[in-house]
């Protein structure tokens, strides 16, 4: 599912998704298997939580490291890395949300799947009012600005 801010009809295929499908498990079980993902860009921040606790996402607005050269219009930056096969390292202009949503084609970790206490649902947010993803160090700050997370 793609996302982007309401009343905005231009989001391409940049935008942020929402993944989900039910896999079977090694008992043969469907369990939930779910991501956000930056790999073909970035529209909104997003994170998903069960049980009170984010367990995917980054609520990072990424719009901020967005360079001229990737802005695809005013509300999505392009991912430079969507058709590369390794880890970008530390080029990769969505690095802060590493492994809490794809933001390469191999980010893998992002991929939850069997979520203890979450067999069958999910809350999602959009936005930098979400709560931030435990994972994160960078924590949204004053507009334009990040800040270490304290503990959201």
């Amino acid at each position: 599912m793609g996302m982007w801010e309401d009343t905005y009809n231009q989001a391409l295929d940049r935008g942020s998704l929402l993944e989900g499908s039910f896999i079977n498990d090694a008992t043969g079980q469907a369990v939930l298997a779910v991501d956000v993902s930056y790999v073909d860009g970035f529209t909104v921040p997003m994170v998903c939580e069960c049980n009170n606790q984010v367990v995917l996402g980054c609520n990072l607005d990424l719009h901020e490291v967005c360079p001229d050269n990737l802005k695809v219009n005013e509300k999505t930056c392009a991912n430079p890395y969507r058709e590369q096969s390794g880890r970008p390292g530390d080029a990769n202009i969505f690095k802060d949300c590493e492994k809490m949503a794809y933001t390469y084609p191999t980010d893998d970790e992002a991929t939850k799947w069997n979520i203890p206490g979450c067999s069958r649902n999910l809350m999602c947010c959009i936005g930098t009012a979400c709560k931030n993803h435990p994972g994160q160090v960078k924590c949204p700050g004053a507009v334009g600005q990040t800040q270490p997370c304290g503990g959201s």
